[in-house]
C-alpha cells in the first residue's frame, strides 16, 4: 500500500448505542493485500464492530459513553501505513449534563510503535499432522497501537503459517507441509522492522 484515506476524518455521535459506517480507500487499487486493521485508542468511548483489531476494508463504530478517542486503521501488508479518524461521542447522561475531555482537530493520537514481538516458542518439532500446533505472539510495549505481524516461512515446502497469510490475532497456527527444517519469522505490522524468529522442524512418518 502507498495511502489510506477514510471516508470520515472526525465523527460525532449523540446517542449512547449509535452506529456509524466507517469506509477506506487504499492506493495503489492493484495492492495485493488491501485489508486494514482497526483499534480505538478508547474502547470506552467507541468501540470498533465490537472487537479491536477487526480486519477489514471498512468498520461499523458504536458509541458506548462520553468522550472522545481517535480509530486506527493500520496496514496489514507490513508497509507500516496508517489513518486516522477522531470520534466524539457526546450524550446527555441522567442529570442532563455532560463534560467531554478534547481532542483538537488537528492533534491525532500518537502511534506507539512495536519494540519487541514475543513467541512463545523459538523451536517447535513437528510429529503428528493431526495435531493443532500453534505459535502465540506478546507485543511490547502492551500499549502499542498495532499489535499484530505478517508471518514469512524460509522454506514453503516445510511448514506454513495461517496458510501465508496476514494475520492480526494472537495465535498462529503451522502447518506442515513436509518433512525437514524452516525458520519462520514474525514481522511486526506497524512499519517498525521488529521481527521474531521460531525453528520449527517437520519430522512426520
Amino acid at each position: 500500500m502507498t495511502d489510506i484515506t477514510l471516508s470520515r476524518r472526525s465523527i460525532t455521535m449523540t446517542s449512547k448505542g449509535d452506529r456509524v459506517f466507517l469506509d477506506s480507500m487504499v492506493l495503489p487499487f492493484r495492492a495485493y493485500y488491501k485489508m486494514l486493521g482497526w483499534v480505538s485508542s478508547d474502547p470506552s468511548v467507541v468501540s470498533v464492530d465490537g472487537y479491536d483489531y477487526l480486519a477489514s476494508s471498512s468498520t461499523m463504530l458504536t458509541a458506548v459513553g462520553n468522550g472522545t478517542a481517535v480509530v486506527t486503521a493500520y496496514a496489514l501488508d507490513g508497509s507500516g501505513l496508517t489513518a486516522q479518524c477522531k470520534v466524539t461521542v457526546d450524550y446527555k447522561d441522567d442529570n442532563g449534563t455532560s463534560e467531554l475531555p478534547s481532542i483538537p482537530d488537528d492533534q491525532n493520537t500518537q502511534v506507539i510503535k512495536v519494540k519487541s514481538i514475543k513467541l512463545s516458542q523459538t523451536s517447535v518439532t513437528i510429529t503428528d499432522k493431526k495435531k493443532h500446533y500453534v505459535i502465540e505472539a506478546t507485543y511490547s510495549p502492551s500499549n502499542a497501537t498495532v499489535k499484530g505481524c505478517r508471518w514469512t516461512t524460509s522454506d514453503k515446502s516445510v511448514v506454513l503459517v495461517n496458510s501465508g497469510w496476514a494475520t492480526e490475532f494472537s495465535k498462529h497456527y503451522l502447518t506442515p507441509v513436509g518433512n525437514g527444517t524452516a525458520v519462520i519469522t514474525a514481522h511486526a505490522l506497524d512499519g517498525s522492522g521488529v521481527v521474531a524468529k521460531c525453528v520449527v522442524t517437520v519430522n512426520m512418518k
